[in-house]
């Protein structure tokens, strides 16, 4: 069995962290796997850490045992699998993703409302796989989690690219708000039909996608604006080209054939 361990780099990109062969996944292999994985990065027992993973119990039980403070939550894609098979159709999907995507409450107990109004059994049946732990309105704020390093040598941006590409597409949407300051830091924001409170100097809004990405939402992006302030300065740093390459600074050691493996 291949155990793995991946994270996401700054430019939203996965990227591998360690990988070994086990005679099985049960309990002893995964703590001995995340063991190992301790020794390898800074963990201070999971402090932190966001840990992602499907609901094996081995996974749980060592995650609980080796980083006891992580936050540790589950796929959604998992849990749509096991979900899907009591409620299907592309309705049901959409309904599961919305609920599950939402940023904030406010947009999740709408979307739950909507899915109550189709199937109401399909809402019970949501809710029992605990919201809390795979839903994003539900995922502390704290830790900021939505190309071959050549590339990115010769990108002349601050930010990693994908990470502008959102910036952008957030730029855009600054059109259709309006902007009330109250402070100097502190601003009411109206878009569409949503009002919202923006903290540039704490960097949050109301919608909470400032909050949980660490990347301006439109609203904060208008703030800024309307300062006439560099937004890409307000954008966290961890997704700046810098974080990106010392990521990368490291190497993967070259494995030789079998053939010129020692001999017993």
């Amino acid at each position: 069995m291949l155990l793995s361990a991946v994270e996401r780099d700054p430019n939203e990109q996965m990227y591998p962290l360690a990988w070994a062969v086990v005679e099985g996944e049960n309990n002893n292999s995964w703590q001995w796997f995340i063991s190992e994985l301790k020794k390898c990065v800074p963990h201070n027992n999971g402090k932190e850490w966001i840990v992602i993973s499907n609901e094996h119990q081995s996974i749980l039980r060592a995650v609980q045992l080796e980083l006891p403070k992580a936050e540790h939550r589950y796929c959604a894609r998992h849990i749509y699998a096991n979900w899907n098979k009591s409620f299907k159709g592309e309705e049901m999907k959409l309904l599961f993703l919305r609920c599950v995507k939402a940023y904030n409450l406010a947009d999740f107990e709408e979307a739950i409302s909507e899915m109550e109004d189709v199937t109401p059994v399909a809402v019970d049946a949501f809710k029992k796989c605990g919201p809390h732990l795979f839903c994003r309105s539900f995922v502390k704020i704290e830790e900021k989690c939505d190309v071959m390093e050549e590339a990115l040598m010769k990108w002349k941006g601050l930010l990693c690219p994908k990470v502008q590409k959102t910036l952008d597409s957030e730029k855009e949407e600054v059109a259709k708000c309006t902007v009330i300051p109250s402070t100097s830091t502190r601003f009411q924001v109206v878009h569409y039909m949503d009002v919202l409170e923006v903290d540039i100097e704490n960097r949050i809004c109301t919608c909470r996608k400032w909050d949980l990405r660490g990347i301006p939402c439109c609203h904060g992006v208008a703030s800024i604006f309307y300062l006439h302030k560099e937004v890409e300065s307000y954008v966290d740093q961890c997704y700046t080209k810098e974080a990106y390459l010392r990521a990368y600074e490291g190497n993967i050691n070259p494995c030789i054939g079998e053939r010129h493996w020692p001999k017993n």
